[in-house]
This record gives C-alpha cells, sequence and structure tokens, in this order.
C-alpha cells in the first residue's frame, strides 16, 4: 500500500502490519489481485466491514480515513467485477459513505453493482452518479429492499441518464413510508423516462414498487425503444386491468421478450389475463418464461391460456402456483394441449416443451397427480421427437389406420418407417411396438382386400418374371 499511502501522506495507520487493516484485503486490493473479483462491503457506524464470496469477515475497516482509503483501493482495482455494498441504518452520510464513494468513483472494472439497505442516505444517488457517469463497463445495476423517497428517486433518474452501458435494471421494494401511491408511482414514471437514455437495456425489474397505470402507460411508451429487452419483471404492484393492456401494446415491440413476471398484482381480473393472452398466441413470440403467481387465477383464468397455448411451441415455463383453486376444469384444458388424446396425430402434435407449476392450489385427484407428473417428466427430455413417440406410445393401444385408406396402400410404408424409428428410440419393448406395427398392417389388408391381393398377384407376377422357377398360377394358388 506505498503508492497510495504515499500519495495521500498517510502515516502507518494505512499499513496493513499496523494491524489497522488486520491484514490481507486490502493488499489484495491494492495489489489488484486478479483473483479477487468479486466483494461484499457493509458501510457501517465507524467504518465498514469487508468481506469475500464466502461470507467471511475478513477484516473490519474503521474510520472514516481507512473508509477513504477501502473507496480509492477499489477505484484502483481493474478485476473486482461484482460489488456488493450494503449500508446500517443511521449511518451518516458525510462520515462513511461520502468517503468510500468519492474513492469507488475511479473505478472501471465493476460491471454488477447491488445495494441492499432499508434506508439509504439522502445524497447516495447524487454521490454515486460520478461513478454510474464515468465507469463504461457497468451493465447491471440492482437496488434490493430499500426505502427511496421521490427525492432519492429523482437523483437516481438523473444518475441513470448518464450512463451509456446500462444493460440490466433493477428496483425491488422501494416504496417509503410516508409516500402516498401517486407520489410514489409518479417517481416511478420519471425513473422508467431517465431509461429512454438506454435502448441497449436488456433487462428491466421493478418489484413492489407500486407500478400502476401511470407507470404502465409510462412503460408502453418506452417498449418501442427497448426491442432488444429480454426480461421484464413487474411483481408486487399495483397494475390493473387497464394496465396489462397497456403494456401487451407496448411489448408487440419487443420480439426479443424471454422472460415475464407478474406475480402478485391481484387487482388483475380476467379481461386482463385475456388480453395477456394474446402474447401467447403470437407466432413472433419468443416468450419462455410466464410467472403468473399469486394473482387468484381460477378455472375460467385457466382455460384461457391453455386455449391461447394451443399452438404455441416457445413458452417452457408457466407459473401458476398460489393462485385461486383450479379445478378438473382448468386441468382439462391444459392437459388437452400437454397431450391431445383425441387422435394419435393430435397427440404427436401436442405441446411436448412447457414445464407448467400449479402448486397447491390445484384439487387435483390421483388419478390427475399421476398424468401430471408423467407428462412433466416426458417434457424435460431433451428430445422432441422422443418425447412425442412416446406419448404415443404410452396414450394409444391400436391406432386407427381407416383416416389414411384414401391414400391405398401408397401410405403404408411411411406407417411402418414410423414405427421403425419408435423402436429405435426404446420407449418400449421392440416386442409391443411389434405387434402395433403388425395390427395397423393388418387394418390396411382388412379395410382394402382387393388392393392387398392385387398387391400380391403382382408381386407374385414379378417374382415369376425374375425367378422363372414356377408359373404365377402356381404361386397364386
Amino acid at each position: 500500500m506505498s503508492d497510495l499511502s504515499a500519495e495521500d501522506g498517510a502515516s502507518d495507520a494505512d499499513d496493513p502490519d499496523s494491524g489497522d487493516f488486520k491484514e490481507e484485503i486490502l493488499r489484495r486490493l491494492e495489489n489488484d489481485d486478479p483473483e479477487l473479483t468479486e466483494l461484499w462491503v457493509k458501510l457501517v457506524v465507524g467504518g465498514a466491514e469487508v468481506r469475500t464470496r464466502d461470507g467471511y469477515i475478513i477484516t473490519d475497516v474503521e474510520g472514516v480515513r481507512d473508509t477513504e482509503v477501502l473507496g480509492k483501493f477499489l477505484g484502483r482495482c481493474t478485476h473486482i467485477t461484482e460489488l456488493f455494498v450494503s449500508i446500517e441504518e443511521g449511518l451518516d452520510a458525510d462520515d462513511i459513505v461520502a468517503p468510500f464513494l468519492a474513492g469507488l468513483q475511479s473505478n472501471r472494472s465493476i460491471n454488477s453493482m447491488q445495494l441492499t439497505c432499508s434506508h439509504i442516505p439522502q445524497d447516495f444517488f447524487r454521490m454515486l452518479k460520478p461513478f454510474i457517469a464515468s465507469n463504461p463497463n457497468l451493465v447491471a445495476l440492482r437496488i434490493d429492499r430499500c426505502e427511496i423517497n421521490a427525492e432519492q428517486l429523482s437523483s437516481l433518474s438523473l444518475a441513470l441518464g448518464e450512463s451509456k452501458s446500462l444493460k440490466n435494471f433493477s428496483l425491488i421494494g422501494s416504496r417509503a413510508a410516508g409516500m402516498n401511491q401517486f407520489d410514489n408511482e409518479q417517481s416511478i414514471v420519471n425513473l422508467i423516462e431517465a431509461l429512454k437514455m438506454h435502448p441497449q437495456l436488456e433487462g428491466l425489474h421493478i418489484g413492489n414498487s407500486s407500478v400502476g397505470r401511470n407507470a404502465c402507460t409510462a412503460l408502453s411508451d418506452l417498449f418501442p425503444q427497448l426491442d432488444g429487452v429480454k426480461r421484464l419483471f413487474l411483481y408486487g404492484n399495483n397494475i390493473d386491468d387497464l394496465g396489462v393492456e397497456l403494456l401487451v401494446d407496448g411489448l408487440a415491440h419487443c420480439r426479443c421478450l424471454r422472460q415475464l413476471q407478474l406475480a402478485m398484482n391481484p387487482s388483475i381480473t380476467a379481461r386482463g389475463w385475456r388480453a395477456l393472452s394474446t402474447l401467447l398466441e403470437d407466432p413472433n413470440s419468443r416468450l419462455a418464461l410466464l410467472n403468473l403467481m399469486g394473482n387468484g387465477i381460477d378455472d375460467e383464468i385457466a382455460v384461457i391460456f391453455a386455449i391461447a397455448l394451443a399452438h404455441n411451441n416457445t413458452l417452457t415455463e408457466l407459473q401458476l402456483q398460489h393462485n385461486a383453486i383450479i379445478t378438473s376444469k382448468g386441468w382439462d384444458a391444459f392437459s388437452k394441449v400437454l397431450c391431445d388424446t383425441s387422435s394419435a396425430n393430435s397427440t404427436f402434435l401436442s405441446n411436448h416443451r412447457l414445464q407448467l407449476t400449479l402448486g397447491e392450489n390445484w384439487d387435483a385427484s390421483p388419478d390427475e397427480a399421476a398424468t401430471f407428473e408423467s407428462l412433466m417428466t416426458l417434457n424435460k427430455a431433451a428430445d422432441k421427437k422422443r418425447v412425442a413417440f412416446a406419448k404415443v406410445l404410452l396414450h394409444h393401444d391400436d391406432f386407427d389406420m381407416q383416416q389414411l385408406f384414401e391414400w391405398d396402400f401408397k401410405v403404408l410404408p411411411c406407417v411402418i418407417g414410423w414405427f421403425e424409428r419408435a423402436a429405435a428410440y426404446e420407449i418400449e419393448c421392440e416386442a409391443v411396438i411389434q405387434k402395433r406395427k403388425l395390427a395397423a398392417v393388418y387394418q390396411f389388408v382388412r379395410g382394402m382386400p382387393e388392393l392387398a391381393i392385387d398387391g400380391i398377384a403382382g408381386a407374385c407376377k414379378t417374382s415369376a418374371k425374375v425367378g422363372g422357377e414356377r408359373p404365377y398360377s402356381a404361386t397364386c394358388e
């Protein structure tokens, strides 16, 4: 630490050998240890606690001077990529926070920062702004379980406007005591409008933050500029039916959206869920995960989503736990999506990707639960052709070939080839598949005996011409 100490005119208090920094962690920071890539810093009254990934507190940083030196060491690091900061409630920003952030603002290596605390010093985001503005590698900022007032949200909005690299932003649990819903939502609206400066944004997470109609309007206006957004999490807010409709209008521009969370928005009714279901019906949708936990979803809404999923092959996970009771009516609709047993062809064309989570709110019979478990297990398999073959063989003992008779025997080689491919997957024993193959051939012969006889006669005649040993009449007698 000699370079920093000499520059700052520090005393032996800055030397790890003096005991004030309790050995190695600050030395590793000063030496820019390439193996030190993640750091947890808790700013407390009188200093800071610094720990590594395993959670073990390696050193206690004591005093304003030591905290300032810690910030400067972090500012010079080129290998730290993830920084987690928490702040003890009641901490004076001028004593501990300001010196730490003053040193941190020189850092250019941190690409992910998370702030967790119940109470943020009033000027925190104003002091953090230089770090956000000057770090071209900062791609993720997460503010978790923090109480933030309107003025602080305004400062945060200004800070975000200075960043040119942000790709993921999370604001969770920001509703502050003493703020009414409208004031808090208007601050959220201002924050959303600041994100227009970030067309490169890929992930947006605003949870437990009073997002209502006004914020949904702002989001709907924002989405056309965020056509690359992949993750949108809006759980625990005040979104209602009109809010969902606004979101859906905006999300029509987000062709890259892969994950959507609207959990714990109980004001949404069937009208809103019906609007949301149109995203699943869109042939251009790339949505893979939809989390709708804790919303009072019942049989009526389950049927709406099942219908929307009829031709959807992109959604792989639908989470519906902690909702209203779903009975056999809702399950029957989903069951038909997962495995339509009305015909072998319908079963083959069913959904072989979806993982459905119903949880304890599903009033399932033992048979329904067993079928559900079987289908979910099958859908986890990577080879979807194998899943399709398995569902057909498990749910159809005999195949009705009559619907294929219009093509005569021309289609029979395709039927036989299907069974041979099924045998190659080793879904059931070869004897069972062979039995079903013979049963299918028998249906063709029984259904079109004249063609079968003509076919045999033609084969015999060909054999006679090629072999020349037995007369045609003798072969067919």
